[in-house]
């Protein structure tokens, strides 16, 4: 299992549980705040549904900068500019190698939270 597929799965785990809490929380008392879920997540259904949303469009950033990488490596482009457009083109390289570094930091943040879970790799950590 990869990290990204670790963090989906628990993104869906929370989600779950939040839709479980909103449909519960409906019949129960509207508007009251619902405590922490699996995840360490507080507030509101809506909230942790929110926060879940937000993370998946991280782990998608992720994907698609490290995808944009992996092309550029897979093209030849160079990461040590010899020419004008050479040098365009390993600055580019460079700001998507240090962009997927950067996301990938912040996955492994949000996989700590998780740290616990059966399927969470020691390697994941920050």
């Amino acid at each position: 299992m990869e990290l990204t597929d670790f963090l989906l799965a628990r993104l869906d785990e929370d989600e779950d549980d939040a839709r479980g809490r909103r449909a519960a929380g409906a019949s129960a008392r509207a508007g009251a705040p619902v405590l922490a879920g699996p995840s360490g997540s507080a507030g509101s259904p809506e909230r942790v549904l929110a926060g879940c949303a937000a993370q998946r469009h991280v782990v998608d950033a992720y994907r698609a900068v490290t995808a944009e990488s992996a092309a550029a490596v897979a093209a030849g482009i160079p990461f040590v500019g010899v020419d004008t457009l050479a040098a365009a083109e390993s600055t580019m390289a460079s700001m998507q190698l240090v962009a997927a570094s950067t996301y990938d930091r912040v996955l492994r943040w949000y996989a700590e939270v998780h740290a616990d879970h059966p399927d969470y790799r020691e390697e994941w950590r920050p």
